[in-house]
Parts: structure tokens; C-alpha cells; sequence
């Protein structure tokens, strides 16, 4: 949508409610988005243009624009032409323009009330990927559970068939063995016997 128009350039999107200025600075940093966009032994007049988009949730440079186009300027304010630039998007801004249905979809919860059919499309499979992750979650959370309960149980058991051996090899009866170790009178006498093979 956004990105469709730039030819030749390496777009970076990066969508954050709160942002400062020296936030910006520091995720825009070019060199690293230029690093990835060369390979080994590549002429840097190969380089695309880097465009890294930012949208606020509001005006950060309070001019009541919709849209802010940053570019690098000398000290003379001659443009530097290094083929970078940030392009600032004001989640705020309320009047016309024509990325107007883009700002509102990107307050937009409705998935079924965007403009953007692509983006639309985005955020039904994020939350169908969200719901089956939860769904996921829930399942692995239940198997933990399960296990658990199960090695405690199995734990209880293995602790139980401990003591009752120890009190069987002492010569307790299996009344006082079963009462003790708080297995049946059957299991003690199943003890006793494989004791006694």
C-alpha cells in the first residue's frame, strides 16, 4: 500500500504508539538497513534508497500535517541526496488527505471496517494466528498440567511403595504397612510377595 509507489528502495516500516524524536533517530539508523541491502564486494552506487516509515499514534512535530517527508540537509539547507529519507505518518491527523483511510485503519479494531482490503487480510490472519496460538497455548498448558499432576501422582506412588518396603523388610505387618504407607492392603500384600520370590 504505502510502499507500493518507491521504486528502487528498501522500505523499513516500523509502527510504535509512543515515539520521541531521538527514539526515530535511533531506529532509523541507515547504515544498518544500507548493510543488508549490499552484498560482499557490492559498488555502493548500488545501494537502493532506504525509506523507513514511522507511524505515531500522534503528531510528534505538531504542525497538523498528515504526512512529514525528512530528508538530510547540509548546514546551508542544500539537500544532501543520499537517497535516504524518513517518512513520518501523523496517527492523529483528522483532516484531508489522501492517505486519510489509511490513518483511520490503522485505529481500526474491525478488521470487516478497513479500506484496505490487504490490510484487512493482515490483521483477520494475525488474529486467527493469535486465536490459534492461544488455542495452542491452552492445549500445551493442559498436557503441562497433566504431566504434572501425573509425575506428582506417580511421585506420591513411587514414595508410598518406598516406605511400604522399608516397614514390609523391618517385619511390619501388612495391616500397619498398609496404614502407614497409605496404600491398599492388596498392594502391600503384591509387595510382600515379590519381596519374598
Amino acid at each position: 500500500m504505502i510502499i507500493s509507489g518507491f521504486k528502487n528502495c528498501s522500505p523499513s516500516i516500523h509502527i510504535e504508539l509512543t515515539l520521541s524524536t531521538s527514539r526515530c533517530r535511533f531506529l532509523s539508523e541507515i547504515a544498518v538497513i544500507d548493510s543488508k541491502s549490499l552484498l560482499p564486494r557490492q559498488d555502493f552506487k548500488d545501494i537502493p534508497d532506504s525509506i523507513v516509515i514511522f507511524i505515531y499514534s500522534h503528531d510528534i512535530l505538531k504542525k497538523n500535517k498528515a504526512v512529514y517527508n525528512i530528508t538530510r540537509k547540509t548546514d546551508d539547507n542544500i539537500p544532501f541526496n543520499d537517497g535516504s529519507r524518513i517518512i513520518v505518518l501523523n496517527g492523529a491527523y483528522k483532516g484531508k488527505h489522501r492517505l486519510k483511510d489509511l490513518i483511520e485503519d490503522l485505529k481500526q479494531k474491525d478488521a470487516d471496517k478497513l479500506h484496505y482490503q490487504d490490510l484487512s487480510d493482515v490483521v483477520r490472519e494475525t488474529k486467527t494466528a493469535t486465536y490459534k496460538e492461544d488455542e495452542r497455548m491452552n492445549i500445551f498448558e493442559k498436557v503441562y498440567e497433566d504431566a504434572t499432576k501425573n509425575g506428582i501422582e506417580q511421585g506420591v506412588e513411587k514414595n508410598k511403595i518406598e516406605v511400604a518396603e522399608k516397614l514390609i523388610a523391618r517385619g511390619d505387618s501388612i495391616e500397619d504397612v498398609a496404614e502407614i504407607s497409605g496404600l491398599t492392603i492388596d498392594k502391600v500384600r503384591e509387595l510382600t510377595e515379590s519381596k519374598a520370590s
